[in-house]
């Protein structure tokens, strides 16, 4: 074995499936953790045009292999798919937002109108635990092979925006194991215990073998 094959070994190249520049950044730190643990470099490629992919899915997961299966289908993307699916679930408000979390009020929406949304709708209600929720799905097409896990992150919701990191609803998601907001949380300390996190790393054993 020359070389060069010695090294193509020791590399993974995953395909992301997400268009949001926000969860490329956090799911690109999140690989290189992974791949430390594992001693392979995971190398993520993400879209490189912005297509409108369909998300009408009833659950997290459902979303997630929908995308997937999208990009493989209508890109004939050939390598390893990884796609994610999550929300936000307040259970004072019966798990609501859940799947709908990126598109209320309206999928136009910022983050912030989306925060100042569900603070309104928090108004006067003492119990604010929630749950950040991701489902993760990996397809490995050539082999007609396809696997899928969550990760959770429990907290309450604040009364109030704070801090500017993250994206979503992380500034009003008071991490109880951070004692801080994911908006306060730099990304190293968020990704200790983020549901994406915690979702993606249960494939290590997976990318270990690829």
């Amino acid at each position: 074995m020359n070389q060069n094959s010695l090294i193509k070994n020791k590399m993974i190249e995953i395909f992301v499936a997400t268009q949001n520049k926000h969860k490329q950044k956090e799911i690109k730190d999140i690989l290189k953790i992974i791949s430390k643990d594992i001693k392979r470099e995971i190398i993520p490629v993400f879209p490189s045009e912005k297509e409108k992919v369909p998300e009408e899915g009833k659950t997290y997961f459902e979303n997630a292999f929908s995308k997937a299966i999208w990009w493989i289908e209508n890109k004939k993307v050939n390598i390893p798919v990884l796609s994610e699916d999550s929300g936000l679930e307040i259970f004072a408000l019966g798990k609501y937002p859940g799947v709908m979390s990126s598109l209320i009020p309206h999928k136009d929406a910022t983050d912030k109108d989306r925060c100042l949304f569900i603070l309104q709708k928090m108004k006067g209600i003492s119990k604010r635990d929630a749950r950040y929720v991701s489902w993760v799905v990996l397809i490995l097409p050539q082999e007609n092979y396809w696997i899928a896990d969550y990760g959770e992150t429990y907290g309450i919701i604040i009364d109030e925006i704070r801090g500017e990191n993250g994206f979503g609803y992380d500034p009003i998601f008071f991490s109880t194991e951070l004692q801080k907001t994911f908006g306060e949380a730099n990304q190293e300390e968020k990704n200790l215990v983020s549901h994406r996190m915690r979702a993606i790393s249960k494939f290590k054993k997976v990318f270990e073998k690829l």
